[in-house]
């Protein structure tokens, strides 16, 4: 029996509906393993049942609404213990009783820890009118610990004699860090109170049982690639659960307004290669009808009219970001994103039920840019200088938009099809709602009309 491993990717600022669609794809495939393979605890996946119940997915995988499907959480993901156990007892409370019992993790997974978190944030407010967006849960100071020896991971919660050293010897550095920062504070009072809670003594104690706990939690099983070949040799198929969107990505999105994460398909990619089985591979590609994005960072297509008009009910104020911004669909971007994913093989269009009650829709082609004095249609053309640059001439862009009108099944097939046009490719899979039940795959996966 053959396997297929789904590799569900987003080709936004993230939050293009990759929880919904992978809770989708298990229910449709069968399959019963979902593996996180980047990003962390910022993630925000949202899944609604047809019964109502609704969940914002952060660590644990966002099938496991269907019984007996399992998260693995890879090594590239990093792991905060005490958001998750928050995680497992919210879905406990929804009635998803062995929750624990259907997780496994990789020991070599990085650590996030209130330190981490809290250097995040003071970090942030010292950059002042410049800050990046963060999202202020610490993962981008676990990135620099990586390149050090520092950083912990989730193998030393089971070692419980050298654990409450090493959380000691990582509040000693990062309180440090916390100081040297504090006199370039625009918002000193603020910038205090982060040091204060950093410096509690009682806070290394109370990790350190947290912690113990968490590792001993039962039913939680640890493993590495190694479950990824066990399933995939007994013809399983597979669900990899992607975070964030590719323009966001460390090395190709619009610095700084980056995520530490590589957004892509390839940690997956590396996974399947790490477990050494040659299964098939689908990725699936997410973009909204419409463009969307939080914190800091360039939207060309950017209408603050249309945050009154398409109100989120799943996307508030984080508190670090900002209320979420909202943009036309902006094909030059998408384009972009479809370039760093080239063996996508399913383009998916979600959130157009969002867009029913509009009268008029639009689609940024191209973008004229005052700096260089031309028009641009290929992102790609313009990757000459520094990403910085390239941030920079987007803030000046001026969008170019085709329009239409109407509202309906009608409007919104102008829509798609105005959107095939500008990408150059076909739309497989439609989503008009929240739910698996509101997923339309124009396009069978063989390729064939649906």
């Amino acid at each position: 029996m053959s396997a297929t491993s789904w590799i569900v990717v987003g080709l936004g600022f993230g939050d293009e509906g990759k929880g919904s669609l992978v809770d989708h794809l298990v229910r449709r495939t069968g399959a019963d393993l979902v593996v996180r393979f980047n990003g962390g605890p910022q993630a925000a996946h949202h899944v609604v049942t047809p019964d109502g119940r609704l969940h914002c997915f952060s660590q644990v995988g966002a099938g496991s609404f269907v019984p007996g499907v399992e998260t693995f959480l890879s090594a590239p993901m990093y792991i905060d213990p005490l958001a998750l156990e928050r995680e497992l007892r919210a879905l406990e409370e929804l009635g998803v009783g062995d929750i624990r019992q259907r997780l496994w993790i990789d020991p070599d997974c990085p650590l996030v820890t209130p330190y981490h978190a809290w250097l995040n944030q003071l970090r942030e407010l010292s950059r002042g009118e410049a800050a990046h967006g963060t999202c202020g849960r610490g993962v981008g100071e676990v990135l620099a610990d990586l390149e050090t020896t520092a950083a912990l991971r989730v193998g030393d919660l089971c070692v419980p004699r050298t654990l409450g050293a090493k959380l000691r010897a990582l509040r000693g550095a990062k309180i440090a860090a916390m100081r040297a920062l504090f006199s370039s504070l625009p918002d000193a009072e603020r910038g205090a109170a982060l040091l204060g809670q950093a410096a509690t003594p009682e806070v290394p104690d109370y990790l350190e049982q947290a912690y113990n706990h968490f590792a001993r939690a039962s039913g939680i099983r640890y493993s590495g690639p190694e479950l990824l070949r066990a399933r995939l040799d007994a013809g399983r198929d597979l669900v990899f659960e992607g975070a964030q969107g590719l323009l966001l990505h460390r090395e190709h999105g619009f610095w700084p307004h980056v995520t530490p994460s590589d957004t892509s398909s390839r940690p997956a990619r590396q996974l399947l290669e790490q477990a050494g089985n040659a299964a098939a591979v689908r990725t699936v590609g997410l973009l909204r009808g419409y463009l969307t994005r939080h914190g800091a960072g360039p939207l060309p297509t950017e209408d603050p009219d249309l945050a009154a008009r398409l109100p989120e009910a799943h996307n508030p104020d984080g508190g670090w970001q900002g209320a979420m911004r909202y943009g036309w669909f902006d094909a030059v971007l998408a384009r972009y994103a479809l370039s760093l994913e080239p063996d996508l093989d399913h383009l998916a269009l979600t959130c157009l039920d969002r867009l029913d009650p509009l009268p008029e829709f639009r689609v940024c082609r191209r973008y004229h840019l005052p700096c260089v004095k031309k028009w641009i249609v290929d992102l790609r053309d313009l990757r000459l200088g520094t990403s910085h640059s390239l941030t920079e001439t987007l803030f000046g862009g001026e969008p170019d938009y085709l329009e239409g009108t109407g509202t309906g099944d009608s409007a919104r097939e102008q829509h798609i099809a105005l959107v095939e046009s500008q990408l150059g490719r076909i739309v497989d899979l439609i989503s008009r709602g929240p739910t698996h039940e509101d997923k339309h795959w124009r396009r069978d996966p063989s390729g064939h009309d649906a």
